[in-house]
């Protein structure tokens, strides 16, 4: 009998685990709530399009938002590593340059790309959004585009 089917561990190998001891504790109704919290505050801590920790991100949905693959992105951005973009309280030169695509494949207003990129405001997409287009002028950005491939909408 295997165990596993598509990666996955089947339903009775799940039954099968067994815990080598348990361990029972109290917990008062403060306790309980002082985990939710902290769940809580975890979950709402995490982005849903972290375009800093590569490995949270689906490729597709890297794809879908600024045209490029993860690993294209990864070369854009060392490329761009010599620019002075910098870091804000509200967003990593990472994901303002990804605002940029964003913005240049999809169209979409700032206030959709405040809610997609959990920014605080539209202003503070347009600021990322122009201190990214500021310093790209400086380099030959639109050939580095074509040669990665970027297609609006595609």
């Amino acid at each position: 009998m295997t165990h596993m089917i598509n990666r996955r561990l089947t339903r009775e190998a799940i039954d099968r685990l067994r815990p080598h001891y348990i361990r029972r504790i109290s917990l008062s109704c403060g306790d309980i709530l002082g985990l939710f919290a902290k769940v809580t505050i975890m979950m709402n801590n995490e982005k849903r399009f972290n375009f800093d920790d590569m490995m949270k991100l689906a490729n597709e949905d890297n794809y879908n938002l600024t045209g490029l693959s993860k690993e294209q992105f990864d070369h854009l951005m060392t490329m761009l590593s010599t620019l002075n973009l910098r870091n804000s309280p509200y967003r990593s030169n990472r994901t303002a340059v990804a605002c940029l695509l964003a913005k240049m494949r999809l169209g979409i207003s700032n206030r959709v790309l405040a809610s997609v990129f959990q920014l605080p405001s539209k202003r503070s997409v347009s600021s990322a959004i122009a201190s990214t287009r500021s310093e790209l002028v400086t380099i030959s950005f639109v050939p580095i585009i074509w040669v990665l491939g970027i297609k609006r909408n595609g």
